[in-house]
């Protein structure tokens, strides 16, 4: 009974993310809302292929070459936040609930024109030992 005893404790303490995989794979599809300068917002569809290593800390997005690996902002936060970036030409903020599979990805790019990309995705798990292929599935 002792050992049952200290053993829940011990689960109580560990974060939740811990207790669910260290690494994921989802493939993400849904609509995002694109608004150009002052141009009428438009809706198109929206793909996005990922894979998370919370033990390592990385994200990486579509066939995770060179350059497309980051490292997550929080990975115990819910939802995990993968990106919350703050630049002059650029704010994004991206981020994923593990519990509902949903992926939520805001950008504004100010270069030319104000660019702003709304994107909400629902996700599925894919094999994570898999190379993810962009457009294959």
């Amino acid at each position: 009974m002792k050992y049952a005893l200290i053993a829940a404790c011990a689960v109580l303490t560990i974060p939740a993310a811990s207790l669910a995989s260290d690494r994921i794979a989802e493939d993400c599809r849904g609509t995002e809302v694109v608004r150009i300068g002052t141009q009428s917002p438009r809706t198109l569809p929206y793909h996005l292929l990922f894979k998370a290593d919370f033990s390592a800390g990385t994200v990486c997005f579509d066939a995770c070459g060179a350059g497309q690996s980051y490292p997550i902002k929080d990975g115990i936060a819910a939802p995990v936040v993968f990106a919350d970036v703050t630049m002059p030409q650029q704010t994004r903020f991206t981020n994923f609930d593990r519990r509902t599979a949903l992926l939520r990805d805001h950008q504004v790019i100010t270069l030319l024109a104000r660019v702003v990309r709304d994107a909400r995705a629902t996700c599925r798990a894919v094999s994570f030992t898999a190379p993810l292929k962009p457009g294959v599935h």
